[in-house]
């Protein structure tokens, strides 16, 4: 089974869009401490959901380990990020995971910069809809979804709506 770390804003796009239990059962899917922190954030929306999902190893939270860093001269310095972002990139670049799931426009533009695998929440219906797990109608339905709750850029709809299906092929669910 794959693997993916998730950042909080993509988390909640796809538990808004009731699609994190897809996403749970198709990938072995991780999170750092403090995005675990900013998700069960009392009297936020999914809080209780994604504590449940962390109790049951569902979500298997990454702790960091202080002796264990990038290399400085293979990734150039992180930009300005929330600590939850700079934390996913972390544990990416450190080998935690397959890809990552995240959508901050800064955060996107250093993983393609350094040649991490990532794709944004905005990807996760075609994905699903490749691995025939949801019909073409429900793939529409839920990026049209993640579309209202989410803040995407026209030019950010339109890669994803285009994006190929070779593309896509590395992030599909399945065995290494």
């Amino acid at each position: 089974m794959k693997s993916v770390i998730i950042d909080t804003s993509s988390a909640i796009l796809l538990f808004k869009s009731e699609l994190i239990a897809q996403l749970v059962k198709s990938y072995r899917t991780l999170i750092t401490v403090s995005v675990y922190d900013e998700l069960t954030k009392q009297g936020y929306a999914g809080s209780d959901k994604f504590r449940r999902l962390c109790s049951r190893k569902q979500i298997q939270i990454l702790t960091a380990q202080k002796d264990t860093v990038p290399e400085k001269q293979k990734y150039p310095e992180l930009p300005a990020l929330n600590r939850g972002e700079r934390d996913t990139i972390t544990q990416q670049i450190l080998g935690a995971a397959d890809f990552i799931i995240i959508d901050d426009g800064r955060a996107l533009k250093y993983c393609k910069k350094v040649g991490l695998p990532f794709i944004n929440a905005l990807l996760f219906p075609r994905i699903l809809f490749q691995n025939r797990s949801i019909s073409e109608a429900e793939y529409h339905h839920k990026m049209a979804e993640i579309i209202q709750y989410g803040r995407y850029s026209k030019k950010i709809i339109h890669i994803a709506s285009t994006f190929s299906d070779q593309a896509i092929q590395p992030f599909l669910p399945g065995n290494n």
